[in-house]
């Protein structure tokens, strides 16, 4: 019998469609140094790998996140577990661990020893192309090794909390690559004029 005290999982996901088509989603997300474009607790991602993105690529994302009640207050959004109740900034190390180009991209997360190694994270999105709309779910699977980040983590809202908090991210996705497909289109379609 394991004397390890026993830590609930906080796993849940959001869903939203995005009008445009499933390559130039995926395209997106593969990009990890654009997430700080979408996922507004983070700023900056940097490779630790050289080459191409593939399974086994490591990211280093550098975030801030205020205080837990102001967190509350905005429904604030999460992508990487916040390492303190105070605001902080820190990292979080992410590798990817699955990649089916134009359907899934799944990676895992932690914040490394040094930095509070009290949460571990799982990470997937996945893409459903409908005609020229995108279907996007992100899934999320919470480990906290801690009491604290248990704690936390309830604080937060626990999984209905988090889920919503992808939802926000998923909204700022939806409105940044809606965009670009405008301006594609526009720039696209402009009648060539000749003298």
């Amino acid at each position: 019998m394991s004397t390890l005290p026993t830590v609930p999982i906080f796993a849940g996901q959001a869903t939203i469609s995005i009008q445009a088509p499933v390559e130039v989603v995926y395209d997106y997300l593969l990009d990890f140094t654009k997430h700080p474009q979408w996922v507004k607790n983070i700023s900056k991602v940097q490779p630790l790998n050289n080459g191409p993105i593939g399974v086994g690529s490591q990211f280093k994302a550098s975030e801030f996140t205020p205080p837990v009640s102001f967190l509350k207050m905005i429904t604030a959004t999460l992508h990487y577990i916040i390492s303190t109740f105070n605001g902080t900034k820190s990292y979080s190390l992410a590798e990817i661990t699955a990649l089916e180009p134009n359907r899934r991209i799944a990676w895992t997360g932690r914040l490394p020893r040094g930095n509070g190694d009290f949460n571990r994270s799982e990470w997937e999105i996945v893409l459903e192309p409908q005609g020229a709309t995108t279907q996007v779910t992100q899934c999320f699977r919470f480990s906290p090794q801690t009491e604290r980040a248990q704690r936390m983590l309830e604080a937060l809202g626990g999984t209905a909390g988090l889920s919503q908090a992808c939802l926000v991210n998923l909204e700022r996705l939806k409105y940044i690559l809606e965009g670009e497909v405008i301006k594609t289109l526009s720039q696209s379609s402009r009648p060539t004029v000749s003298n």
